[in-house]
């Protein structure tokens, strides 16, 4: 799939104004001439600027707004887009009345087995993933991740 740059341009363009907009809000530090919008508006500036000559070069070539490849035609690849964006949602919805060990493990085994691993070693990999994310967040990090009904059952 590939977009007219004219497109991605004027989407680069208004990310760039809203940036910028944003920043340009942003107080000054005490006795200093920049504050915390210094950098966000130099990137939205930079967004805006870069935007422009993307935006001529779609407008020179007349290409069509959209043109989908041959991979874009395929139910398979729009299965596995679906899933893919479906997995966070799955994990808002769910985390915190099941628990970050049991969601994780289930959205990464319907991932890894529906993207053509073995029911097996998907299984595998989902268990050692979402308690190795565990350990590495809720333990080494010390980020609250909701323990959910296991909580309550484990104490």
């Amino acid at each position: 799939m590939r977009f007219n740059d004219a497109i991605f341009g004027a989407v680069l363009l208004l990310a760039g104004i809203a940036i910028a907009w944003a920043a340009a809000g942003q107080p000054p530090m005490p006795g200093q001439a920049f504050g915390a919008g210094s950098f966000p508006l130099v990137i939205g500036v930079a967004l805006a600027v870069t935007a422009l000559p993307l935006i001529l070069s779609g407008l020179r070539r007349r290409s069509p707004a959209l043109s989908l490849g041959d991979w874009a035609r395929s139910p398979r690849c729009w299965r596995d887009l679906a899933l893919t964006l479906a997995a966070p949602a799955v994990y808002i919805l769910a985390a915190d009345h099941v628990g970050f060990v049991p969601t994780a493990f289930a959205i990464l085994l319907v991932l890894a087995a529906t993207l053509g691993a073995r029911l097996a070693t998907a299984t595998v990999f989902a268990a050692v993933m979402a308690v190795g994310l565990y350990l590495g967040f809720a333990q080494g990090l010390r980020v609250p991740l909701p323990r959910g009904w296991l909580g309550l059952l484990l104490g």
